[in-house]
């Protein structure tokens, strides 16, 4: 991610020298063909509200893109998300429920 623009560019000479303290100025920094990046997709500005980090609408991470919501795989190939670990005690999930213990307890929140 890009620091804020500064009006006399110092931020993009300290973007640039974090980068070479990194060792990978070729492969960060920019969003571009060929770089590294894990992006963060909001459908709402979380700058303008907090709240809006609740509104991811897309993930990409090792160059494989996620929706939001479910975290099924989207591209390069389309895959369902399987079970996690840490679902093993819960039901699992379905986007916008509340998450339960079981089904006869108490909801959380």
């Amino acid at each position: 991610m890009r620091a804020r623009h500064d009006a006399d560019g110092s931020a993009a000479l300290r973007d640039a020298q974090r980068l070479e303290i990194v060792g990978r100025p070729n492969e960060l920094g920019t969003i571009e063909p060929g770089k590294l990046a894990d992006l963060v997709i909001f459908d709402k500005n979380p700058l303008d509200d907090i709240h809006n980090t609740n509104t991811i609408h897309w993930v990409m991470k090792n160059g494989e893109l996620f929706e939001g919501d479910t975290l099924d795989q989207v591209w390069p190939e389309q895959k369902k998300l399987g079970p996690l670990w840490f679902w093993n005690s819960y039901d699992v999930p379905k986007a916008g429920a509340p998450l339960s213990l079981r089904q006869n307890d108490a909801t959380l929140t």
